[in-house]
């Protein structure tokens, strides 16, 4: 008997990761900044355009605008915790991908990412959404996660001008690059460690997109996350299942609580019965709090032991599999297109 879980709703509200992007321009339209593509510009401080110096008096990296003409003069509207304030495309995407990837891969993975971020918040804005006068926002349980110049100075310290090169390098040199499905940007979701093959969006939220396919992503064993354990206590556990799954029958030996379990091509699991009563793999991900879907139960009387492969969601482009191809020679084209079946990487013609 399928049974919907309290949080159900919750989940299938997150599904994407991020619900669309209200604008207050008409859906498509995206303001330009009047920027002189020829004029030099420093990167902001919190997000917003400064003068010469900083806040903290220092210099702000500087690079040439010459070689970020869509992504300087694209302005997008961003919900922070402060406010919303206005920010150049460019200058999201370097706090963006400063915030959802790891500084150290390699060249060509960060411009995956960088373009991934850029089709995902172009995608949003394209399509109007919830975020009254804003179009993104800084929660990356809806949107994207972002991280100000100010604070990757204090994070970064004496590493800070190498570290904010690498990343204004990887969105300078993609810069107005994107992903598209025929015609149209893609949702362009993206997760960190696969299981060794990639989710297929109909497997996991159950809906089709035919860029999002599962595909094979070799190389990430080594990944901090490929792997990992959560152990729970029996009795907690049974607490836990009964709270959400009240008619769930956990009278039976602990060894018969979880059963049928059907699993995706990938090797997550799609549903899974609790004490008789189906659910969704999601959602014991959620209830339990484990790093993926692909898990295995080992039951015991004092506690159960839930084995993960993977880390996130497992649908797009996995960042971990984007960096061992990078190091194996790959281009931030051919990663895309690796990850996303049948798209083409190419310049966002602005309507």
């Amino acid at each position: 008997m399928k049974l919907s879980l309290v949080f159900g709703l919750a989940l299938t509200a997150a599904a994407f990761l991020i619900p669309a992007i209200m604008v207050e321009k008409p859906q498509g339209d995206i303001m330009f900044a009047e920027v002189p593509a020829a004029v030099d510009e420093s990167l902001p401080e919190d997000g917003s355009r400064q003068g010469e110096t900083g806040e903290d008096g220092k210099q702000p990296l500087r690079e040439e605008v010459a070689h970020s003409v869509f992504d300087s003069n694209t302005v997008i509207r961003l919900q922070t915790d402060e406010g919303i304030i206005s920010i150049s495309l460019r200058d999201y995407l370097r706090g963006v991908l400063a915030a959802e990837m790891p500084v150290t891969f390699e060249p060509e993975a960060l411009k995956a990412q960088a373009a991934t971020a850029r089709t995902y918040a172009l995608y949003r804005v394209d399509r109007g959404g919830v975020h009254e006068g804003a179009d993104v926002c800084t929660d990356y349980s809806h949107c994207s996660a972002y991280v100000s110049d100010e604070l990757l100075r204090e994070k970064w310290a004496g590493e800070y001008e190498e570290k904010a090169a690498r990343i204004q390098t990887a969105v300078d040199e993609t810069d107005g690059m994107v992903i598209k499905y025929g015609s149209e940007l893609i949702d362009a979701v993206f997760h960190s460690t696969s299981s060794g093959r990639t989710e297929a969006a109909v497997d996991v939220w159950g809906t089709e997109r035919p860029y999002l396919q599962s595909v094979p992503s070799r190389g990430e064993e080594s990944a901090p996350r490929f792997s990992g354990s959560v152990e729970i206590p029996t009795g907690e556990l049974r607490e836990l299942l009964l709270g959400v799954i009240p008619l769930a029958d956990l009278s039976v030996p602990v060894s018969q609580w979880f059963s049928d379990v059907v699993r995706s091509e990938a090797g997550s699991v799609k549903s899974i019965a609790v004490g008789g009563e189906t659910v969704s793999g999601r959602e014991i991900r959620a209830l339990l709090g484990l790093n993926s879907a692909n898990f295995t139960v080992t039951a015991g009387e004092s506690k159960f032991i839930f084995t993960t492969v993977g880390y996130g969601h497992g649908v797009g482009m996995s960042q971990y599999g984007a960096n061992y191809m990078a190091k194996t020679g790959s281009t931030y084209i051919e990663i895309l297109e690796h990850y996303y079946s049948g798209v083409t990487v190419e310049s966002y013609a602005a309507p």
